[in-house]
């Protein structure tokens, strides 16, 4: 738990109570970040080669204003957890958890993917594709795929950056860096 600028920030499960003196909160959630893929690999020549992976997705960044709560309830904030790796199905590609609290949730962002793609009955390739942002505005992955969205919209404070391919940096911030064998 962390305290800024009358901002409280939770990184893990919680519960939270309100004192008789608040009667509404505004409320940030950040969906969990897509995970980023392995290797690709094809065949070539009857052995095999590889390519760079691609970037997961950025979780959704979703603000709420003004919610009501009723004092010394118990209310859960729940924590979306980032995604694995990437399968190599796109109709089963990794989502990054949800993060909600009250009546705000943020999805997680998606993870990166492999399409096969055969060449030949003997001949495919593995292509890899960037995983998409939890919510338009949100960094997707790729290179540099930053967020338009920010901390109760304050123009200064993103989470979201989508990570990088190989050779390509993260969205800024948050998005981590590609990678290479």
């Amino acid at each position: 738990v962390v305290g800024v600028s009358n901002i409280i920030c939770f990184t893990s499960f919680n519960t939270v109570k309100f004192s008789k003196a608040v009667k509404t909160v505004d409320v940030c959630c950040v969906g969990g970040g897509g995970g980023g893929t392995i290797d690709a690999h094809y065949t070539v020549s009857g052995g095999w080669s590889g390519d760079n992976g691609c970037g997961g997705g950025g979780g959704a960044i979703v603000n709420g204003y003004g919610l009501s709560i009723t004092a010394l309830t118990s209310y859960p904030i729940i924590i979306g957890n980032g995604a694995a790796v990437a399968i190599s199905d796109p109709n089963l590609r990794g989502q990054g958890g949800t993060t909600s609290f009250l009546t705000v949730s943020a999805q997680g962002g998606y993870s990166g993917y492999f399409e096969r793609v055969y060449v030949s009955s003997a001949s495919y390739y593995d292509q890899p594709h960037s995983g998409a942002a939890g919510a338009a505005g949100c960094g997707d992955g790729g290179g540099g795929s930053n967020t338009t969205v920010s901390e109760f919209n304050d123009g200064v404070t993103f989470y979201s950056g989508g990570g990088g391919n190989g050779f390509h940096n993260g969205g800024s911030p948050n998005g981590a860096n590609g990678v290479t064998y």
